[in-house]
């Protein structure tokens, strides 16, 4: 009778770790990081001219000062500045937080979305310059991005990202934020956010042409 018991213990192992291992596995409950940081690069191979001065990725990295967007009244909704440590100069990106764009609000601990942000269109990155006499000059920036180094007398777009791309990302991120994937809403903003340099003047004809 000892014998048989023994063996029996001796097995329980052995089941516990076959049963455990035909068992599926349950999905780690991922928790929303509104601080996390997501990359807004250029689309491969774009660049543009600005008066006359090419202007690439890392450019518009350096030289921007703000996002704008357009709200699906038609307010204009902006001006969302980026700090020294929201660039990227090396591998060349600007970058939003989560919360940026995936606003939320709780409820007894749960996150809902809040999706003013996904719905913003003509979504564009502008720069100071100074106009004087006809001539045209890049304002520049304190090295902190605390403010430009002359007072400009206007902005410019230098940048947008294609309303077709935050148009197919709006409802994917939704839908992967109702199932609480919170990693595949950051593939999807990172996917999504890629710019594309251009003069002012060339966006305002692509949007005028409704092409922006």
């Amino acid at each position: 009778m000892r014998k048989t018991l023994l063996l029996l213990l001796a097995a329980l192992p052995a089941l516990f770790v076959a049963c455990h291992k035909d068992s599926p596995e349950q999905p780690q409950k991922q928790v929303y990081d509104g601080l996390r940081p997501f990359p807004i690069r250029a689309a491969q191979g774009t660049r543009a001219y600005i008066y006359g001065n090419m202007l690439t990725g890392k450019q518009v990295v350096q030289q921007a000062w703000s996002m704008r967007g357009t709200a699906p009244d038609g307010t204009a909704v902006g001006d969302k500045g980026f700090t020294a440590e929201m660039r990227d100069t090396v591998n060349p990106a600007l970058k939003l937080l989560m919360k940026d764009v995936v606003y939320t609000t709780f409820e007894d601990e749960k996150p809902l979305l809040e999706g003013f942000f996904l719905t913003l269109r003509d979504v564009v990155f502008c720069r100071d310059l100074y106009v004087a006499n006809g001539d045209t000059t890049f304002c520049g920036y304190e090295k902190d991005y605390s403010g430009p180094l002359v007072n400009p007398t206007q902005m410019d777009t230098i940048a947008y990202v294609p309303n077709a791309q935050l148009e197919r990302a709006e409802p994917l991120v939704r839908a992967a934020f109702a199932k609480g994937d919170y990693e595949a809403c950051y593939k999807i903003l990172e996917k999504a956010y890629t710019f594309i340099p251009i003069t002012g003047a060339q966006w305002r004809k692509l949007k005028a042409q409704k092409k922006n």
